[in-house]
């Protein structure tokens, strides 16, 4: 303990790597209270324009200690890192976001696909998505509207999720990519998904089921898998339906839709957010 006693509050908030689990508690905390302080003080309107752009349920507390926890991780607990990229992100959530959310009439065209599904909270406490991928098509969409509707359906997986069960409200995603052909794979598509998680909805993923890939998806795959962090690849698992124990173990057959050898049905996403906003208010 006395390792733990000498450390100054300078090395307190420093980049080194803690010498003991008791130091390593400290400096987490130490961070998550100092960042809070840069955030409130820093005459940016963090809070203000977090709360403007929907960043937080009204029952919660902006600026919590398992939000900053979060931001703090996925930059490695580098102070300095988190503030920066907390900044950014807050100005992006309100000009992005004005009115708290994506509207629906934003992503109209995005919608009539009909490949957007939300099926409520997995066993973990996740919001559960199904994505049709052969729904898609990268040759007449609109990649800025695709962008909101990435938006809409992530902040919808973050609002169902069950907080006492997955405090860091993280999503579970299946993308089906039965019948995917050449006009459906869309990289930039995948760019957009990959840099929104990365830059605002840090750690959010939980898992991430890739169902039925075809021959031809796996050119794809090998271009963009090199980009993506080990932490998150070992959050991606491919299954088949000859096997889906793997999906079973993390989704209830009641939400887990009927072409998974589930019981329930497939909801739109926007439907489930309707539903959602009248049991709430």
């Amino acid at each position: 303990m006395a390792a733990v006693d000498a450390v100054s509050p300078v090395d307190m908030l420093s980049d080194r790597k803690p010498r003991t689990p008791e130091e390593k508690a400290l400096m987490q905390s130490a961070k998550i209270k100092a960042l809070r302080e840069r955030l409130l003080s820093g005459g940016h309107n963090v809070v203000e324009k977090l709360v403007q752009g929907g960043e937080f349920r009204p029952e919660e507390e902006p600026l919590n200690d398992n939000y900053l926890r979060r931001w703090l991780r996925a930059r490695n607990w580098k102070l300095n890192v988190a503030e920066e990229v907390l900044i950014s992100h807050a100005d992006w959530r309100v000009a992005y976001c004005p009115e708290g959310r994506v509207k629906e009439s934003d992503i109209s065209n995005e919608l009539a696909t009909e490949k957007l599904f939300l099926q409520g909270a997995d066993r973990q406490g996740r919001g559960f998505a199904v994505v049709m991928g052969a729904k898609h098509n990268a040759w007449w969409r609109d990649a800025a509207e695709v962008e909101r509707a990435i938006c809409y359906c992530l902040d919808a997986q973050v609002d169902v999720a069950d907080a006492t069960l997955n405090p860091d409200r993280q999503t579970s995603v299946l993308f089906d990519l039965t019948d995917l052909g050449v006009s459906n794979i869309d990289l930039t598509v995948m760019n957009q998904l990959y840099e929104m998680l990365s830059a605002h909805f840090v750690e959010r993923l939980g898992i991430l089921f890739i169902y039925n890939a075809p021959t031809i998806f796996w050119a794809t795959w090998k271009t963009f898998s090199p980009i993506i962090p080990e932490v998150t690849l070992e959050k991606i698992k491919f299954i088949y339906p000859d096997d889906l124990s793997e999906l079973e173990k993390h989704i209830q057959p009641e939400i887990l839709p009927k072409l998974y050898k589930g019981t329930g049905d497939l909801v739109p996403v926007e439907k489930y957010v309707e539903s959602y906003r009248q049991r709430s208010s």
